[in-house]
């Protein structure tokens, strides 16, 4: 398997499962107080998101589940990303962070409530 973006080929051995998937996406822009969704390729998995503007902080890890509809924060800098559940709309969340969440509805969705646009990719690492 190819994982587009990140030009890895191959298969990953994770804690002994050889199908796991790893899939980088391409480099999205998401204005503030709006957000976006999309279906991740496997309903159990990791998002890495990683901003590519002005903030650093703005990076973060979220494991999700969009079966139950869960997903928890794992780690990210400076506090300015929550792990959520169910459907954002860009007022949803917290005034001034990013938030990832998973939803029953089978998607995952970020909503950026920064206050300025922000340049992020995210890569998925889900079995």
């Amino acid at each position: 398997a190819t994982s587009p973006g990140l030009g890895v080929t191959g298969v990953v051995d994770i804690g002994g499962n050889t199908s796991p998937t790893v899939l980088g996406r391409t480099s999205t822009t998401l204005a503030t107080v709006t957000a976006t969704s999309f279906t991740p390729t496997k309903s159990r998995g990791i998002i890495c998101l990683i901003s590519t503007s002005q903030n650093s902080s703005d990076s973060c890890m979220v494991a999700y589940d969009v079966v139950a509809g869960t997903s928890f924060f794992l780690s990210g800098a400076g506090g300015n990303c929550r792990a959520s559940t169910g459907i954002l709309t860009g007022t949803t969340g917290v005034d001034t962070t990013i938030t990832v969440s998973a939803a029953s509805n089978g998607l995952i969705y970020i909503e950026n409530r920064r206050g300025y646009t922000m340049t992020y990719s995210h890569l998925e690492l889900a079995y």
